[in-house]
């Protein structure tokens, strides 16, 4: 049980946004998630590590949304065309569409908020090798190159 009258510490809770009309807090101490509506949730990114770099992760079950509080962070996406790389800044996001692979860089230190439809989520480590050596596409090289 949490208390109302209190500000909620978003570093031992994330926020369940059900399907409904209700927020309620998840407690990380309890590794409770659950399995319908999405998860908000706030990260703190001091170290690589924080971001998982080698790790690709994957929600089928709906869109996530990235929206970077401060710092930098990158974030690759692999979908139908490729791998692409988007450069997230204070007060910057993306959406991840449903079922695209993607993952996160640390390149200054960071506070990401997340929202998450976490239902079915895959993960599985770096695939760069079997992507090939071929450069990452920024959004830039996309809107200049067609």
């Amino acid at each position: 049980m949490t208390d109302t009258n209190s500000a909620l510490d978003l570093s031992r809770f994330h926020l369940h946004l059900e399907d409904g009309p209700r927020i309620r807090p998840v407690s990380l101490a309890f590794g409770d998630r659950p399995a319908e509506g999405r998860t908000l949730a706030v990260f703190p990114a001091e170290r690589p590590e924080d971001v998982h770099p080698d790790s690709w992760e994957m929600h089928p079950g709906g869109d996530e949304l990235l929206i970077l509080c401060s710092g930098r962070l990158e974030l690759d996406i692999e979908d139908a065309d490729g791998m692409r790389t988007v450069e997230l800044t204070p007060r910057t996001g993306q959406v991840v569409p449903a079922g695209s692979w993607h993952r996160l860089r640390l390149r200054e230190p960071s506070v990401l908020l997340a929202i998450t439809h976490r239902s079915g989520t895959q993960r599985r480590k770096d695939r760069e090798a079997e992507i090939g050596a071929q450069p990452a596409r920024t959004c830039n090289d996309r809107e200049n190159h067609g």
